[in-house]
């Protein structure tokens, strides 16, 4: 998974902490890098971008379809741009998507059916604008996160609930299970 993350940052531009001359393993700052981008998403408003601009902090909102899927929506992207969503379980399983904001920097994005086995699922997105690491220690400038429930999964059906169909009733003319239908012998 760290090198996942790893390469998914790289790709944006992004420097990470770990040169290799320190005992911190990837994994650590993987799982540091993850908390403090949810810490940072957490804070709404203006921030400082790398080259000194003040840019607005993008929002998202996730609404559940109520099996497994959602929908994405969100405002404050960089116009017609790629935008990286990501998504994270309780047991921290990852799955990414991408999507193209709008010409007034909007979203609206579909999942299919992501909840197997989760009861939870948090998500967070960005452009890629990079911001510097006092303000978040990624270097990206991550949108708030929405933490939304899965569904739960039906029970199994008893079937001896009412609402299963009665049986055949059995027709007495015919032979039974292991008799011969002959008559007399």
């Amino acid at each position: 998974m760290a090198l996942e993350h790893d390469s998914w940052l790289q790709e944006l531009g992004v420097t990470l902490p770990n040169s290799g001359d320190d005992n911190t393993s990837n994994d650590d700052v993987a799982t540091t890098s993850a908390k403090a981008a949810e810490a940072s998403a957490a804070d709404s408003g203006d921030v400082s971008t790398d080259s000194g601009e003040s840019a607005t902090r993008p929002t998202i909102a996730v609404a559940a379809s109520g099996d497994g899927s959602f929908t994405i929506t969100g405002s404050d992207f960089l116009k017609s741009a790629t935008v990286h969503i990501r998504m994270v379980d309780e047991a921290l399983h990852q799955l990414w998507m991408n999507t193209t904001s709008d010409g007034q920097g909007q979203i609206s994005a579909s999942t299919g059916g992501i909840c197997a086995g989760a009861m939870q699922v948090s998500f967070s997105a960005n452009d890629g604008r990079q911001v510097p690491s006092s303000q978040d220690i990624t270097g990206v400038l991550w949108s708030n996160t929405v933490t939304v429930a899965c569904p739960q999964p039906s029970a199994p059906d008893d079937p001896d609930d009412p609402d299963d169909p009665a049986p055949e009733p059995s027709d007495p003319s015919s032979p039974g299970p292991g008799e011969s239908g002959g008559g007399d012998n």
